[in-house]
């Protein structure tokens, strides 16, 4: 004999098949799945390290370097495409700063492929 389940629409009824796994079910197998997986925390440093080294760090030389043979810009406007102000790009390229490592990693790309991942394709 089959169930009925109430449907969202008033009159409406859906049969419901004793061979598909109840909501309770699959609940449980989900989240004994979820207990098999490493620490995501943990995965994701491993991934990382082996896809990811951390980015090499720029001396002032290199950064002038990229900014003027590379892109031959001028300071602000590189200053603008790295989203940086005016005297924080000054100071990297004195070595008065260094850079952060997420600056590093965007000098990197930029080293790499220039300023076209910047563009605008809409």
């Amino acid at each position: 004999m089959s169930q009925k389940k109430k449907c969202r629409r008033p009159g409406a009824t859906a049969k419901i098949s004793a061979s598909q796994p109840n909501l309770l079910e699959m609940v449980e197998e989900s989240l004994h799945g979820l207990s098999k997986i490493k620490d995501v925390k943990t995965t994701l440093r491993e991934f990382n390290r082996l896809m990811y080294p951390a980015p090499k760090e720029y001396s002032p030389a290199e950064i002038i370097r990229l900014r003027e043979v590379n892109l031959r810009m001028s300071q602000a406007a590189f200053a603008l495409a790295c989203n940086a102000k005016l005297s924080t790009l000054q100071k990297w390229e004195s070595g008065v700063n260094k850079p952060t490592p997420p600056v590093n990693r965007l000098f990197q790309l930029i080293e790499r492929g220039g300023l076209v991942f910047l563009e605008d394709k809409a």
